[in-house]
């Protein structure tokens, strides 16, 4: 059976609206979806218009998109060698001082009954942590402190790593902005092109039932039209840290993959609602009935998550 293959991209989606518009200016009175137009309330002018502001939405987003991985990317690599310091230290600390170890709080460290150090999640608490360590090192004014010999061997410079922590701080806010300023241009998007975009495929369902012997016919507006089975394509997604995408398509029984290295929630549905299953970093799993529409959070804080899926 002939189905209509609806672009997905907004660039693509807005062309069709154009092709749309130049055969019915082109057909005049004559046209044969005039009188639908006129009943559903379709004005092809306007949502023309929508489609300008929307792409403008969506341009600003990918620049806002692009910024907010260039920073991340900036802010991890800085973070990753001071982690590695900051957890050494820590380390020297706790065996430094045991049996009490639990003295490695005065440096900023949370550490349980057990001698298991915790680790903050976000970018801003773990830089907090080796200026804690700054902290308490340089009030050891009048003795020398018991952290000099580990420093001095490893030629570890805190006023350096306190710097670099610092500029972490301000990349990740950074990021914040970015990350947040893409959401809303995505939002705003999405918001003004919602309904030209359900008005395309009004058009489209009419002039398939229209055409219904002759279904290329509606090649002229500008759609594609397929007759063979729909084939599910394999596709990769990019979520940002602390997001949700939503309303993804996939066939009941295929596999997901999370290729990242963050953990995130699976939901079932267009929306982040109800309960949702745990998908870990690196693993896969079946969509099951339920999931042939899923949305996706991301979990971390920090770290843009990936995931792979085959699309309906």
């Amino acid at each position: 059976m002939a189905r209509i293959n609806y672009p997905t991209d907004i660039k693509e989606q807005t062309v069709l609206l154009d092709n749309i518009k130049a055969k019915v200016d082109a057909d005049g009175k004559d046209s044969p979806i005039a009188a639908m137009l006129i009943s559903k309330g379709i004005d092809l002018d306007n949502d023309i218009a929508m489609g300008k502001i929307a792409l403008e939405k969506n341009n600003l987003c990918l620049v806002y998109e692009k910024s907010s991985h260039l920073i991340c990317q900036k802010r991890n690599k800085l973070i990753k060698p001071i982690m590695k310091h900051t957890r050494a230290i820590f380390q020297f600390l706790k065996k430094l001082f045991t049996p009490n170890f639990k003295v490695v709080g005065e440096w900023g460290g949370v550490i349980s009954n057990s001698g298991k150090i915790k680790y903050p999640k976000s970018a801003r608490e773990k830089m907090k942590l080796i200026i804690s360590i700054n902290e308490k090192n340089d009030s050891y004014d009048k003795t020398p402190s018991p952290l000099l010999p580990f420093l001095i061997q490893n030629k570890l410079d805190l006023d350096t790593e306190v710097i670099n922590a610092e500029k972490v701080i301000t990349l990740d806010e950074e990021l914040f902005f970015a990350n947040s300023n893409s959401n809303i241009a995505r939002e705003q998007r999405d918001h003004i092109w919602a309904k030209p975009l359900l008005h395309l495929h009004d058009i489209g369902n009419f002039l398939k039932s229209l055409f219904r012997d002759d279904s290329q016919e509606l090649g002229v507006y500008g759609y594609v039209v397929v007759e063979d089975k729909k084939v599910e394509k394999e596709r990769t997604v990019s979520i940002a840290y602390d997001t949700n995408k939503l309303g993804f398509r996939a066939r009941v029984g295929s596999i997901i993959q999370n290729t990242g290295t963050t953990d995130m929630y699976l939901y079932k549905g267009k929306g982040i609602l109800g309960a949702a299953i745990l998908f870990k970093a690196n693993t896969e799993m079946i969509l099951s009935k339920g999931y042939s529409i899923f949305s996706v959070k991301n979990l971390s804080p920090t770290d843009f998550g990936q995931f792979t899926y085959f699309s309906l």
